[in-house]
């Protein structure tokens, strides 16, 4: 029993010092693009929170008109939204919403984009959760688009290039609609057989050590 506490103390230490480095994992570029109808926002970024938002009311079509204007449910045209994003160096998550109307005036029209990137010296793991949503009324010469994204590829010198991206863009002539999206990108490194090798014999020891135990009882 003595001996086999001895070889545990010995071989514990040994495991430690043998173990294979974690993947190195680092942000190479976040960006962010805000543009369109009363927009203009975003730039590239650092690790960290950020996050923004726009208003763009244009009532002056009914100047005149008010008559033509009374129960219009917008009077005029307006666009508004708002934007947050996270980025770290082992993932990044972001959060769109945009809110259009025209009923009389001119159509409005905005982008929002994120595009999100990392290195790593080995293979990862991604993991994508999220979901977007639109709803509109009575729209006429109306558009929308809902993309999103995340992947990763080896690249030539070595190593791996992991990407993420999301856009939401959104016309409207006449009508009213309004849309969100929200992702998180979580990334993580794939074990090696050597770390799975490392931990079944961890585990084997500490077995062997609680078998001798019961018997010694």
């Amino acid at each position: 029993m003595r001996m086999l506490h001895a070889l545990l103390i010995v071989a514990l230490p040994t495991v430690m010092v043998a173990a294979p480095a974690t993947a190195a994992i680092r942000l190479e570029r976040a960006y962010v693009d805000i543009i369109g109808t009363g927009a203009g926002d975003g730039g590239e970024y650092g690790l960290g929170s950020y996050g923004g938002g726009f208003s763009y009311y244009d009532y002056s079509p009914c100047d005149h008109h008010e008559e033509e204007c009374q129960g219009l449910p917008v009077g005029g045209s307006r666009a508004s939204g708002g934007w947050s994003a996270r980025f770290l160096d082992n993932g990044a998550s972001h959060e769109f919403g945009l809110s259009q109307g025209v009923d009389i005036g001119r159509p409005v029209e905005n982008d929002m984009l994120i595009e999100v990137s990392w290195l790593a010296d080995r293979e990862v793991r991604l993991k994508l959760r999220g979901g977007s949503q639109i709803s509109n009324a009575g729209c006429d010469g109306c558009g929308h688009v809902l993309d999103f994204g995340a992947g990763a590829y080896a690249l030539d010198e070595g190593g791996w290039r992991i990407s993420y991206f999301g856009f939401v863009q959104g016309r409207v002539g006449y009508g009213i609609q309004s849309m969100s999206q929200g992702y998180a990108l979580q990334i993580s490194e794939v074990p090696e057989p050597a770390q799975w090798m490392l931990l079944l014999a961890g585990f084997g020891l500490a077995g062997a050590v609680m078998r001798r135990r019961y018997c010694a009882v």
